[in-house]
Formats: C-alpha cells, sequence, structure tokens
C-alpha cells in the first residue's frame, strides 16, 4: 500500500467548497434587501456613436458564476478521490492525461457503467469499483448527475442560469444629485454622470430554472460528497 495516499488534498477541497457557500449564502442575504452592487459606467451604443447607455450589473450572474465554483469545487473532490484509490492500490500516482484520464463516472444504466470502468476506473480494486457503483444514479445517486451537469456547465465557461422566485429589482441613484462626476459625450455638449450607482434586490427564493432551491441544493451537494469520501476513509485512515 502506498506510503502516500492521502486525504490531506481532498479534505481541503471540501473545506474550500464549504467556506464557498458560506460566503454565498450571506450574499444571498444581502440581496434580499437592496445592497450595493457597484458602480455602472457608461458606455457608447453599438450602433449610434451620440448614444450612450448604462449596462446594468445583474447579481443572478454573479451567483450563478459563484454557484458554478462551488459545484466544480464538490466535483473536483470526487476525482481526487479516485485519484487517491489509484495511489494506494498501484503504490505510485497515476500517468497524467492523455495516457490516463481517471474520474468519477456517473452513469444512468448499469451497462453505462461497465464500459466506464477502464477509461475511469482502471487500476482500482473490485471492492472500490463495487462502492462507486453502488453511489449511480441507477441505485439512488440522482443528485451525481445533477452535481456532474453543473460543474461541466461551469466547466465550459457557461454560467450557471440563476433565479429569484419573486422576480428582481434595480436601484439607480439619481442623476441628478450634485456630486456625481460628469463627461461630455464624445461628439456633442451633452453632459452625463461617468457612473451611477446600482443596488439591486432579488424577492423571493433564489432558484434553478426548475424551481429547486439554490442554497438547499448545493447543501445536498455537500453532505452527499462527504459521505461518499467519508465511505472511503477508513482505507486511508490509518495507512498501513
Amino acid at each position: 500500500m502506498s506510503s502516500f495516499a492521502s486525504f490531506d488534498g481532498i479534505f481541503h477541497t471540501l473545506k474550500r467548497a464549504r467556506k464557498d457557500l458560506v460566503n454565498l449564502k450571506r450574499s444571498l442575504a444581502a440581496f434580499e434587501g437592496a445592497t450595493d452592487f457597484g458602480e455602472s459606467v457608461w458606455q457608447v451604443h453599438p450602433k449610434n456613436p451620440r448614444l450612450v447607455v448604462f449596462k446594468l450589473n445583474d447579481p443572478r450572474q454573479q451567483i450563478g458564476s459563484d454557484v458554478g465554483i462551488i459545484t466544480n469545487t464538490l466535483w473536483s473532490a470526487l476525482g481526487q478521490l479516485i485519484y487517491s484509490l489509484y495511489e494506494l492500490e498501484k503504490g505510485e500516482p497515476p500517468p497524467l492525461p492523455p495516457k490516463r484520464r481517471l474520474q468519477f463516472p456517473v452513469c444512468k444504466r448499469p451497462e453505462d457503467f461497465r464500459g466506464r470502468i477502464k477509461p475511469d476506473l482502471e487500476g482500482l480494486n473490485v471492492k472500490h469499483i463495487a462502492l462507486i457503483e453502488g453511489m449511480q444514479p441507477y441505485n439512488g445517486g440522482n443528485w451525481l448527475l445533477r452535481l456532474k451537469v453543473l460543474a461541466e456547465e461551469h466547466r465550459h465557461r457557461k454560467i450557471i442560469d440563476i433565479r429569484a422566485s419573486g422576480g428582481h429589482e434595480f436601484y439607480v441613484r439619481s442623476s441628478a444629485e450634485p456630486d456625481i462626476e460628469r463627461v461630455i459625450i464624445p461628439g456633442t455638449r451633452v453632459r452625463i454622470p461617468k457612473a451611477m450607482n446600482v443596488q439591486a434586490k432579488l424577492t423571493g427564493r433564489v432558484i434553478f430554472p426548475d424551481g429547486a432551491p439554490v442554497i438547499e441544493t448545493l447543501e445536498v451537494f455537500q453532505l452527499k460528497v462527504a459521505d461518499v469520501i467519508d465511505a472511503f476513509k477508513p482505507l486511508f485512515d490509518p495507512l498501513v
């Protein structure tokens, strides 16, 4: 058995995801009221250079980005688990891609899982593979499929679609206030605010498009991933 196969990195990854989720909860609590959301800076209209527009930042995009980071971090912990199991079995780290690309498989059918053993779990022993199969969606692990989909959306640089069940509102500080710095639109004599402070408010619950609550869903992911990791921890602690 490897003398260096360890869960330390996995636990650090889980700790990172937990911290990010705490921060996201704080952000959502702030957006339930009207919270400052930075400045909206003027831009020249793309089709008419004599016009300007103020692009409002949308807090839902910030939340979607944070959700993507959290789900990708949790998904990474499962990938780290597979690498650690390989090290535990072989006594050395697995070859780097493209020679070998180990990962935690997520399959809807038993036959699909069997087809993923060689590319995803090569080097793991039969007992470990059986434990991973027991966690598959066709054995009740439906959360795994959703976690993988969200993590993949983030990795493909897609912002997770987030909504507020009660809608959203933006508030812009009045452009008539005297302390706002002003600029002249190029080619005109029109003076406009250089930037305007924006506040954003989300009402109701913050949800995914299908109505699933964001925070509760992420909490389930966090608990389930921790359960998966805990199922394998006795193999590493203590190492013999």
